[in-house]
């Protein structure tokens, strides 16, 4: 249950707020089971049932004299309530194939898919025996409008439409072995593609262009440090070139699966000290923390890989044992409404440096170029001190109209991480200088 208000402190305490008030009570019975079928499908059916306890509501109605909409709300006891059914089946699916010649650079290629399809149903709570949307005169001229009484209240209201889809969802890896000397295995797994997925739905009930929108997504980072990132929106059904409206018209006709309505690219490369790590610092490493010698905690190609840095880190928020770091992202994003595309190119970069020998300070910036512009964006400051069991963070934006500050002090360990000092200002005090 909630009740709030949205108000002027000095107003909060006066008879007429009371009116303002948002409240409601809500109800949530999920009841699902989860089951394998065939030793390799997992197989999960779901009924969800929702109910809203609400104590006004909102009714507008068409005046004849005004010739306008009028609203009157009314007080009492409503019962807002909608239900569905789902089920979903998942499974995985593994493909390897192993080279041949023993010499060979790459040894083997495994190939994984992740299947899900899901279908669900639900009715369609606009209908007027509910209440809960109701149709009314919009216009002096006749038109009409939908709306709910209860649209504004604190949980919402059933969407209107019923539904009966099936969805179906793809994610693939692929992943070699290759050869490598640094290995007692002599042999190293490498991700050639990280991530490459895709989705789609399928509304039997809809009146038309029944099949949603088709996000893609690839995502690798077969090169170390390196990250490339490929998404995408194809849009199934054809465009009127004079209008840019849709039409119920699949592109799959003309065999292609969709147009591309919208794709981001971006890559990103990161730069550290530990590429300037020599082997008498890693030696001296394991020395200092003999129980990370072993492989599986301690890469020695690595000195600062992130799982070993996560164990030694005193720190939970900056890491002082990196000298310095820079990396930067650049992106390009392509939206298309069937008349026009833009294109826009946006740059990003951070880095950070250590101070002092005794790595107690260190300054971070982050920011970016805007390339419509031509100028860089407002960027963030940040100086850290560490204080042994405490780190204190002041970040800044010094110019812009983002300009702001803020200031924290805190406990490092997770056990206290409510013991802590802020003070910031905001960038909205801005818009009143």
């Amino acid at each position: 249950m909630q009740n709030s208000v949205n108000t002027k402190f000095e107003q909060l305490t006066k008879p007429e707020t009371l009116g303002e008030f948002k409240n409601g009570v809500k109800h949530s019975i999920p009841v699902s089971a989860s089951f394998n079928v065939l030793g390799y499908i997992n197989l999960s059916p779901s009924v969800n049932y929702t109910e809203r306890w609400y104590f006004r509501r909102i009714n507008q109605n068409w005046d004849e004299a005004s010739q306008s909409i009028v609203a009157d709300t009314t007080r009492g006891f409503y019962r807002v309530y909608d239900y569905n059914a789902s089920v979903s089946a998942n499974t995985t699916i593994y493909g390897s194939y192993q080279m041949k010649n023993p010499k060979a650079y790459l040894k083997a290629v495994r190939h994984t898919i992740n299947l899900s399809v899901s279908g669900s149903i639900a009715p369609d709570f606009s209908k007027e025996k509910y209440g809960y949307w109701k149709t009314i005169q919009a216009t002096p001229d006749g038109r009409t409008k939908k709306y709910s009484p209860y649209s504004g209240e604190m949980y919402g209201v059933p969407s209107s439409g019923r539904n009966a889809s099936l969805s179906v969802s793809v994610g693939q890896t692929l992943e070699a072995k290759v050869k490598s000397d640094q290995d007692t295995t002599g042999v190293k797994k490498v991700k050639i593609i990280d991530d490459f997925s895709f989705s789609f739905s399928y509304n039997f009930l809809a009146d038309s262009m029944k099949l949603s929108n088709i996000p893609v997504r690839i995502r690798s980072s077969i090169i170390p440090k390196f990250g490339i990132n490929i998404s995408m929106t194809l849009d199934p059904y054809e465009v009127d070139k004079k209008n840019g409206v849709r039409y119920d018209k699949l592109l799959l006709r003309r065999g292609i699966p969709g147009r591309i309505s919208s794709t981001g690219w971006s890559c990103g490369y990161t730069f550290n000290s530990s590429d300037l790590y020599t082997e008498s610092t890693i030696n001296d490493i394991s020395k200092q923390y003999p129980e990370y010698s072993n492989p599986f905690f301690f890469d020695p190609n690595d000195p600062l890989d992130p799982a070993l840095r996560r164990q030694l880190m005193t720190s939970q928020y900056y890491d002082f044992s990196m000298p310095w770091n820079f990396s930067f992202n650049y992106s390009i994003n392509y939206t298309n409404n069937g008349i026009k595309a833009r294109v826009v190119n946006t740059l990003g970069f951070n880095g950070s440096i250590t101070l002092d020998k005794n790595n107690n300070w260190a300054i971070s910036y982050t920011g970016g170029f805007d390339f419509d512009r031509k100028e860089l964006t407002p960027g963030v400051v940040t100086l850290v001190r560490d204080l042994h069991c405490w780190q204190m963070n002041f970040s800044c934006v010094p110019f812009g109209y983002r300009k702001s500050w803020s200031f924290n002090i805190s406990v490092k360990s997770s056990l206290l991480q409510d013991l802590k000092y802020e003070k910031s200002s905001s960038h909205y005090d801005n818009l009143y200088e």
